[in-house]
């Protein structure tokens, strides 16, 4: 099996400072990069499994299309700000 370096990342989901964390990770010579979150689904896991990344991406996309929307109704409506 061949691994792609560039390709591949690693996470740690631990809650807690409980698990001793290796500074650097490598198979066949290649570094693997550690990161602290990912996504996976459309789902984006971070390394607490508390949701606070994920959360934050949905208020933000909400916020987006809100703004989107009521944009459009004055475009449409022809209210000035």
């Amino acid at each position: 099996m061949e691994v792609s370096s560039q390709k591949s990342n690693w996470i740690i989901f631990a809650q807690g400072n409980t698990i001793k964390i290796p500074k650097s990770l490598s198979i066949n010579g290649s570094i693997i990069l550690r990161v602290h979150s990912h996504r996976f689904l459309g789902v984006i896991l971070d390394h607490k499994l508390d949701g606070k990344l994920y959360l934050r991406y949905l208020i933000d996309k909400g916020k987006k299309y809100i703004c989107h929307y009521f944009n459009s109704i004055k475009c449409h409506m022809g209210f000035t700000s």
